[in-house]
Formats: structure tokens, C-alpha cells, sequence
């Protein structure tokens, strides 16, 4: 995650750069900032490089609220969070489409949970949903909602936390885990292809998502389990 701040008070500054270390110790994530003193340098040049900027509303040259909808002349998807210590100007704030905003003096479990919600925002924006066709209808699914997609009778199989899909194209498992590669799937078997973010467990024969076992081959075993690995390191834990 990729973080700007933007505040004129360096005690204020560092206060949010020792939040952000803590966070991503804690979380087992990386997070990259870089502060700026006013609004005006910042949106000057403003290239759409930012997945969060915690914006500081009481600023000198260019105050926080200005800056932001210069900023969003350039880039629409950037994530703003308001640092403010006035209630008043960061309801404002929705004029920008800022997703939040902190008060002053800023409490870390406060300032954590609003990147607990940041960070469910970008997963979401990294993930291609997948489109069922299915006996049940209609499905637009995201990756992180499929456990698994087993082969039946020649026809894949979604199983989600509601339920399981049955679909009624020709798609092969194997096309499906190429697409799905970079989501962090892998086959463990001929007939199925795993969410790794949901294994449990495993050994030569077996993989646990949860209490539930799924069939592990010979064939897969290998590459399963460095998909695995290069997953979990990815990610910081299982």
C-alpha cells in the first residue's frame, strides 16, 4: 500500500508514519509513505501514484479540502482519509468522495481500523470477479468467495460459503486455473483447483480447507505445495 501525507505539523507527521510501521508490522503487510508539508506541492505535478492519502484539512497555501478536489481532477480512485480535528469541515468531505476521516488527536485502534477498511477496499480492486453461468442462475463471483471448483461429471463445480454452483459451460478446470493463477488458486488435484487462502492443512494425500478434505495426487503434490509456499510468503501467514 502506497500512502501520502499530506500535514504542515511534523510532530503530526510522525505520529501517522509510526501508526503506518505499526500496522504493517502487525498485519504482516508492507505500506510505503512519503510525507508533504502543504497542498500545493503535493497536487502540483499530481501523478495518480497513491492508493491512500491521509489529508490534513487546516493547511497553509492550500488547505486539505481544496487539495483534495484538485486531486480528484486527476484521479478518481484514489482512497482520501481527513485528518481533522474539526467534525464540521470533514463532513464536508463527501463532496470529494473522501472515505473517512480521523480526529485529532489521532488514537492508533481508531486510525487501524480505517486501514482495516482500506485495505478491504484494494483487495476488492485487485480481484477479477468470474462470471457463473449455472443451473442456479446467474453469478458474479469474486475469487476470495470461491473455496474450491471441483470437475463433475465434465462440469465445474463453485463451491462458495452459500453454496454450490453448477455450471453449464464447457470450461476446463485447467483454463479456469490459469485465470485464476495470480488469485492465489492452485490444483491439487485433476479435479480440483484450491483457494490456498482457505488451506488449512496438508499432507501427501489430503488438503484441508478448514475441516473439509479435499483429495490430494501425486501428479499435483509438487507444485501444489510451492504454490502454497510462495503464497503464504506472499501474504505473511496462511
Amino acid at each position: 500500500m502506497r500512502v501520502a501525507i499530506v500535514e504542515d505539523m511534523d510532530e503530526n507527521i510522525a505520529v501517522l508514519q509510526t501508526y503506518l510501521d505499526r500496522y504493517a508490522a502487525e498485519h504482516h503487510t508492507t505500506v510505503q509513505y512519503s510525507s508533504f508539508k502543504d497542498g500545493m506541492n503535493f497536487v502540483k505535478g499530481y501523478h495518480p501514484v497513491w492508493d491512500l492519502i491521509l489529508l490534513d484539512i487546516e493547511m497553509p497555501l492550500l488547505n486539505g479540502m481544496d487539495t483534495a478536489r484538485q486531486i480528484r481532477k486527476a484521479d478518481p480512485d484514489v482512497l482520501i482519509i481527513f485528518i481533522t480535528a474539526l467534525t464540521q469541515y470533514a463532513i464536508e468531505g463527501y463532496s470529494v468522495r473522501a472515505l473517512d476521516y480521523v480526529l485529532k488527536p489521532v488514537q492508533y485502534y481508531a486510525f487501524a481500523a480505517k486501514l482495516d477498511q482500506v485495505c478491504e477496499i484494494l483487495s476488492a480492486r485487485q480481484q477479477k470477479p468470474i462470471f457463473v453461468s449455472s443451473r442456479e442462475g446467474q453469478f458474479k463471483l469474486l475469487p476470495e468467495q470461491i473455496f474450491y471448483v471441483e470437475v463433475q461429471d465434465h462440469t465445474l463445480c463453485y463451491r462458495t460459503k452459500q453454496q454450490l454452483l453448477h455450471t453449464t459451460g464447457t470450461q476446463s478446470l485447467g483454463k479456469l486455473a490459469q485465470e485464476l493463477a495470480d488469485s492465489g488458486f492452485a490444483r491439487c488435484h485433476q479435479a480440483y483447483l484450491v483457494n490456498l487462502h482457505y488451506v488449512t492443512r496438508y499432507d501427501r494425500n489430503t488438503v484441508f480447507l478448514g475441516e473439509e478434505p479435499l483429495p490430494m495426487s501425486r501428479t499435483y503434490y509438487k507444485n501444489f505445495v510451492q504454490s502454497l509456499l510462495d503464497y503464504c510468503a506472499g501474504e505473511g501467514n496462511l
